[in-house]
């Protein structure tokens, strides 16, 4: 768009810049919403000097727009909030998304990443699985709003997103379980007792975490 010296969005932009929109709201950190904020209010202030003065006073405000021109301005504004609203709702936390987060395909991934952000080889390293297995299994996360990731030079890391973190804390899946300690555990051993984890009634599941006080530990 910043080259091309157009003033709209070409045709498929809305869906792509609602998703960029809500993939940075879920964020968790607050440097990504702030480099975002930075960058869309100085393309609005790029593109509103050199907007055609009808456009600008539509967008300003002010009143020197036709009923036309402001209308369309304000169909284009709520177009594209409703994109953003329907990205952001397809990612909602519901009794689907939790199950497919606790499903055997899919539980030791969210483990992993709870407390780390970590590459496709990251994982296929700790879970003892190939690669291209791995790279499904994320690739489905990522479909699903569970996990995103970024580029840190070379490697692509992939973390979870704070639907995927509300569900881990609502159902105690802290990294401190079995599937989040691969390096002492060969995977058979890991998946046996991931199995038997299933078996416990629901309010059992839950990793055990050890707390030191003093010179006594508690469970």
């Amino acid at each position: 768009m910043e080259g091309s010296g157009r003033h709209d969005l070409p045709a498929g932009s809305t869906t792509i810049l609602s998703d960029r929109i809500a993939a940075a709201l879920s964020r968790e950190d607050r440097l990504g919403l702030e480099e975002a904020q930075a960058a869309f209010e100085e393309l609005y202030l790029k593109r509103l000097a050199a907007a055609p003065a009808a456009a600008g006073a539509a967008a300003r405000g002010d009143g020197k727009a036709s009923p036309a021109e402001q209308a369309a301005f304000t169909l284009g504004l709520i177009g594209l909030s409703h994109a953003v609203v329907a990205r952001a709702a397809s990612r909602r936390i519901d009794d689907a998304f939790d199950r497919r987060l606790r499903s055997k395909q899919l539980e030791r991934y969210v483990r992993l990443l709870v407390d780390a952000e970590l590459s496709g080889r990251d994982l296929a390293e700790r879970l003892g699985k190939d690669e291209a297995e791995v790279s499904r299994r994320l690739k489905m996360l990522r479909q699903m709003g569970a996990v995103e990731c970024r580029r840190e030079g070379n490697r692509i890391v992939n973390f979870l997103t704070p639907a995927a973190r509300a569900v881990t804390r609502a159902r105690n899946m802290g990294a401190l379980g079995a599937a989040a300690h691969p390096a002492s555990m060969r995977p058979e051993v890991l998946d046996v007792l991931d199995n038997h984890r299933r078996e416990l009634p629901e309010a059992l599941r839950g990793s055990l975490i050890l707390v030191a006080s003093g010179h006594r530990r508690s469970a």
